[in-house]
C-alpha cells in the first residue's frame, strides 16, 4: 500500500504512468494529482505549531486564579501559606488577612475537630472529602465541601497540603429550607389531627406546645389564658426543653388591662420597637413571641414561645408557620365552648325530664322548692314553659342542676361514698358506684350523673346510706339533717331540732363501721405513711406525736420540690396536698410528684374550699388530721382511691383526687 494519502479523504492513493509522467489517482473521490512527488515533503512532514507552551508555575497561578473553586495552601503546621481570590470572596477576608492563619480558626467549632482529625491523616498521605461549616467574617455561616491533596518534598517529607473548597451554603439552604417545610407540615398535621379528635383543651394544647418545642428548639412553650376579671395572664400549660429548667405552669402576671397590640389580635415580639407589652416584656428574658389565640372576637389568650439565644432572629416562615398553628388552636377553643353549651343545654332538658317525673302526689310545696318557675305551669297543665332562671344557658358546670333542698342530702352521701360506703334500695339493694366525687370547683360528673339516675328511680325517696335510719325522704322533708359525732368527727343523721350534747358512736357512725373498723378506734393502727405537702401547721411537734401515737408516719414539705431531698420511707401510701393551691397548680404539682419513683402509683388527695357543696355540719377548715384521724380516712380512704382507680379506665394512681377543704 502507498505511503501517499488523499489530502481531501485521506484515503491511500494509487498511482498510473501516462505520458512519460506519474499521475496519482484517488479512487474514493475520483480525483487526479499530477507530480505529487513534488509535493511528498509537504505532505508527510507534520506542521510545526506556532503556540508556545507557558512557563508551568505561570500556567497553575492562572489555573488556580481563575478557578471558580475556593483553594488554600498549607504548611506543615496547618497555616495558610497561599490562597487564592475565589477563597477569599467565600470567607470574607483580604488574601493579606489569611496569610498565616490557621484552617481551623475559619472553621466553625462544631467542625474543628473533624477537621484537625482529617488534616492528621493527610501527613499520612490520607487525602479525604468532607463537607465543613466555615465562619464567614460577618458571623454568617458557610457550608462547603473539602477536598484535599497531600503534599510531600523529593525526600518524602510532608511539605503540607492543597485544599480545594467547594461552596454550597445556597445549597445547603435550599435542602434546609424544604426539610424545614416538610417538618412544619407534618407537625401542624399532628397538631390538627390531635385538635380534631378532641373536646379537651389541656389534650389539644399539650400537644401543640409539645410540638413547637421541639419544631423550633426552644426554652419554654407557654399557653396563657387571659382572665378578664382579674386583669391577669395565667399559665394553663407548657413544655420544657430540659427538665432542669424553672417550671411556671400556674404562673400568675398581673399585666393590667389588654395591650393594645395584643387586643387587636397581632403577633408581639420582644424586639418590636415601642412595645406596649411592658410587663410580659420583663417577665420573658431574652427573645420570646407571643401569638395572640381568640375566641369569636375576642382575645382568650396566647401562646409565648421563649428562645434559648437572646440574638436569635426570629424568620418569616416560622411566624406564618405559628400563625397556622394559632388559627387551628382557634378553632379548637371555640369547638369546645360550644360543645359545652351543647353540653349544658342537654343537661338542663333532662333535668326538665326528671321534673317532670316527680309523682303527681308531691305537694305544691315540694314543687315550688324544685323550682318555682313550674309551679303555676303544672297547675295549667302547660309543661312546655321554660322554667326561671334558664333563659340564658351557661357553662359554669352542673352542680347547679339539683333541687335546692337536696344540697345537704348530697354533700352527706359524697362524703361517704368517698370513703367507700354504699347506696341501698328496698327494692334493688346495693346501688354500687366507683366513679369520682369532686371536682376542683363542684361535684365530679361521675358523682353528677349517679346522682340524677337515683333521682329517676321511682324509689328515690326510700333510698338510704349504708347503715343509716334515715332515708332520702327525711331530708328533703326537712325531718332530719346532719351533725358531726363528738368522738369520731364523722357526719351522723339525726332529727331536726333534736338537741344532743355528746353525740357518739353508738348511733349511726357506729353501725357505718365494720367490726374491724371499729376495733381500730380503740386499738393501735397499723403504720400508715402519708407525705402532707403545704405550710406546716402550728403545733406540727404536737401533730406530729398525735399521728404517731395513732399509727401515721406523716413527712410534712411546703413545695413537691423537696421530696427530692427528704428521706421518704420505703413506701407511700397516701399523698395529702393541704396547701391552696388552684385547679392548674394542683395538676403540675401532681405531675411533679408522679416522677418520684416511689409515688407514680399513689393516690393524691387535694383540698379545695370549692369542692362539692359545702360541709354544713363543719364549722372549721377540714385540714390533715380531718383525712387521716377519722375511721374512714388514712388506710382505708387511700386503699378505696387505689380500688377506683383500678376499676376505671385510666391508668391506675395516674389522676388528681379532690375533696372539700
Amino acid at each position: 500500500m502507498t505511503r501517499y494519502l488523499c489530502p481531501c479523504c485521506s484515503q491511500p492513493l494509487i498511482f498510473h504512468i501516462s505520458r512519460k509522467k506519474k499521475f496519482w489517482y484517488c479512487i474514493s473521490c475520483h480525483q487526479e494529482m499530477p507530480a505529487i512527488e513534488n509535493h511528498e515533503k509537504e505532505l508527510t512532514l507534520p506542521i510545526e505549531s506556532k503556540w508556545v507552551l507557558p512557563d508551568k508555575q505561570e500556567l497553575y497561578e492562572r489555573i488556580i486564579e481563575t478557578t471558580k473553586e475556593g483553594s488554600l495552601l498549607l504548611d506543615p503546621e496547618g497555616n495558610t501559606a497561599f490562597v487564592n481570590g475565589r477563597m477569599t470572596e467565600i470567607l470574607g477576608y483580604s488574601e493579606s488577612a489569611m496569610q498565616r492563619m490557621p484552617l481551623l480558626m475559619l472553621i466553625d467549632e462544631e467542625y474543628q475537630q473533624q477537621a484537625a482529625e482529617n488534616m492528621q491523616k493527610c501527613r499520612q498521605g490520607l487525602d479525604r472529602e468532607m463537607e465543613l461549616k466555615f465562619s464567614h467574617r460577618d458571623g454568617s455561616e458557610v457550608w462547603a465541601n473539602l477536598s484535599t491533596n497531600s503534599i510531600f518534598d523529593a525526600a518524602d517529607i510532608y511539605a503540607g497540603v492543597l485544599v480545594i473548597v467547594t461552596n454550597i451554603t445556597e445549597q445547603k439552604r435550599a435542602a434546609e429550607k424544604l426539610q424545614k417545610q416538610r417538618r412544619q407540615q407534618q407537625a401542624l398535621n399532628f397538631i390538627t389531627q390531635a385538635i380534631r379528635s378532641s373536646i379537651d383543651l389541656e389534650t389539644m394544647f399539650s400537644a401543640a406546645v409539645s410540638e413547637m418545642l421541639q419544631l423550633l428548639q426552644a426554652d419554654y412553650v407557654h399557653i396563657f389564658q387571659y382572665i378578664y376579671e382579674r386583669q391577669l395572664w395565667l399559665n394553663v400549660v407548657e413544655s420544657r426543653s430540659h427538665p432542669a429548667l424553672p417550671a411556671t405552669l400556674g404562673r400568675e402576671i398581673h399585666a393590667g388591662a389588654l395591650p393594645a397590640k395584643i387586643n387587636s389580635l397581632e403577633i408581639v415580639r420582644s424586639d418590636d420597637n415601642g412595645i406596649d407589652a411592658d410587663l410580659l416584656a420583663k417577665t420573658f428574658t431574652g427573645t420570646w413571641l407571643l401569638v395572640p389565640l381568640y375566641l369569636g372576637v375576642s382575645v382568650w389568650g396566647g401562646i409565648i414561645i421563649v428562645m434559648p439565644s437572646e440574638s436569635y432572629k426570629w424568620q418569616e416562615s416560622e411566624i406564618e408557620w405559628l400563625r397556622t398553628v394559632a388559627n387551628q388552636l382557634d378553632m379548637g377553643i371555640n369547638q369546645v365552648v360550644l360543645y359545652q353549651q351543647l353540653a349544658a343545654a342537654h343537661q338542663e332538658l333532662k333535668y326538665l325530664a326528671a321534673l317532670d317525673d316527680i309523682p303527681k302526689n308531691v305537694t305544691p310545696t315540694l314543687r315550688s322548692q324544685a323550682d318555682p318557675g313550674l309551679t303555676r305551669t303544672w297547675e295549667d297543665g302547660d309543661t312546655k314553659k321554660k322554667p326561671a332562671g334558664l333563659e340564658n344557658i351557661t357553662t359554669e358546670g352542673r352542680s347547679g342542676s339539683f333541687l335546692p333542698d337536696q344540697s345537704l342530702l348530697m354533700s352527706y352521701v359524697a362524703y361517704y361514698l368517698s370513703r367507700g360506703k354504699t347506696v341501698l334500695s328496698p327494692i334493688s339493694g346495693v346501688l354500687s358506684f366507683d366513679g369520682k366525687l369532686y371536682n376542683y370547683q363542684g361535684y365530679h360528673e361521675d358523682f353528677q350523673d349517679f346522682w340524677q339516675q337515683l333521682q329517676q328511680r321511682r324509689d328515690f325517696r326510700e333510698l338510704y346510706l349504708e347503715a343509716d335510719s334515715y332515708c332520702f325522704g327525711d331530708f328533703l322533708a326537712g325531718s332530719c339533717t346532719v351533725s358531726e359525732c363528738a368522738r369520731c368527727q364523722l357526719p351522723i343523721s339525726m332529727s331536726a331540732g333534736h338537741v344532743d350534747k355528746v353525740p357518739g358512736c353508738n348511733g349511726f357512725c357506729g353501725g357505718l363501721l365494720s367490726q374491724k373498723e371499729n376495733q381500730n378506734l380503740e386499738e393501735q393502727p397499723c403504720l400508715t405513711s402519708v407525705l402532707a405537702i403545704g405550710a406546716l401547721p402550728n403545733g406540727s411537734k404536737n401533730l406530729e406525736e398525735l399521728f404517731a401515737r395513732n399509727g401515721f408516719a406523716v413527712t410534712f414539705v411546703s413545695q413537691p420540690e423537696e421530696i427530692i431531698w427528704q428521706s421518704l420511707p420505703d413506701t407511700i401510701d397516701l399523698v395529702l396536698i393541704h396547701a391552696e393551691v388552684s385547679l392548674v397548680e394542683g395538676k403540675a404539682w401532681t405531675q411533679k410528684l408522679r416522677r418520684h419513683p416511689q409515688l407514680n402509683s399513689t393516690p393524691i388527695i387535694a383540698l379545695s374550699a370549692e369542692a362539692g357543696h359545702p360541709l354544713s355540719w363543719v364549722e372549721r377548715d377540714l385540714g390533715v388530721e380531718d383525712y387521716l384521724l377519722t375511721p374512714l380516712g388514712g388506710e382505708r380512704l387511700a386503699a378505696h382511691l387505689r380500688g377506683c382507680s383500678q376499676s376505671q379506665l385510666s391508668s391506675a394512681g395516674t389522676e388528681l383526687h379532690w375533696f372539700p377543704r
